[in-house]
C-alpha cells in the first residue's frame, strides 16, 4: 500500500548505513519524488490525485510542506516525477485514465506553475521517467519501445523526438535511465 509518508535519511560515508532523520506527511499517497538539482526543493507525486505536493528543504535537511502545495495538473494522478537539470522544469507522467506527461515552470521560490502543454506517449502505460539534456524517455510496461520526447527549453513545451520509439528487449518493457 503507497504511503504518504516521506523519510530524510542520513548516509554514513564510511559505511553506507542509513539512519531515520525526518518524516513529513504528505496530504495523500506518494507516486514517486524527485530533488531540485540546488537540493532546496523536493517534489512528491500524488498518487490518487492530479497533484504534485511540494517541500522545502530546510538547512538542517528536513522537509517543509511549501505554502501553495499541492500542484494540480489535467491528469488523474502522477506516478512518476522528474526536475530537469537545469531546475527550471519539472515534468510528470500521469496514469491510468490520461497517460500524459505534464509540465511545470519552477518558479524563484520553487513554487510550481502549470505548463500549458502536454505530451501524448500515444496510450503508453510506463513504469519510469527520466530526464536527459533537451530529452525525456519513459520505460514502457508494454511492448514497443521507448517512446521520447523533446523539450524545447525556453517556454518548456514537449514534442515527440522523431525516431523515438527506440528498440528494447524481446518483450519491450522496463525502466529507463540514463548514463
Amino acid at each position: 500500500v503507497p504511503s504518504p509518508m516521506i523519510y530524510t535519511l542520513v548516509i554514513d560515508g564510511s559505511t553506507g548505513e542509513l539512519t531515520n532523520y525526518s518524516v513529513v506527511s504528505a496530504p495523500g499517497p506518494i507516486g514517486g519524488i524527485a530533488l531540485a538539482p540546488d537540493q532546496d526543493a523536493l517534489y512528491a507525486g500524488a498518487l490518487s490525485a492530479p497533484s504534485v505536493y511540494g517541500f522545502d528543504v530546510a538547512h538542517d535537511g528536513s522537509l517543509v510542506p511549501m505554502m501553495a502545495s499541492p500542484f494540480d495538473h489535467a491528469g488523474t494522478a502522477t506516478l512518476e516525477l522528474s526536475v530537469h537539470s537545469s531546475g527550471d522544469f519539472v515534468y510528470v507522467y500521469g496514469f491510468p485514465a490520461a497517460p500524459y506527461v505534464y509540465g511545470y515552470e519552477v518558479a524563484t521560490d520553487h513554487t510550481l506553475v502549470a505548463l500549458p502543454t502536454m505530451w501524448d506517449p500515444m496510450e503508453l502505460e510506463a513504469y519510469s521517467m527520466v530526464l536527459a539534456g533537451r530529452y525525456g524517455y519513459l520505460g514502457p510496461s508494454q511492448p514497443g519501445g521507448y517512446p521520447s520526447f523533446t523539450i524545447d527549453p525556453a517556454p518548456g513545451a514537449l514534442s515527440t523526438t522523431p525516431g523515438s520509439r527506440l528498440a528494447s528487449g524481446a518483450d519491450g518493457t522496463g525502466g529507463a535511465a540514463v548514463a
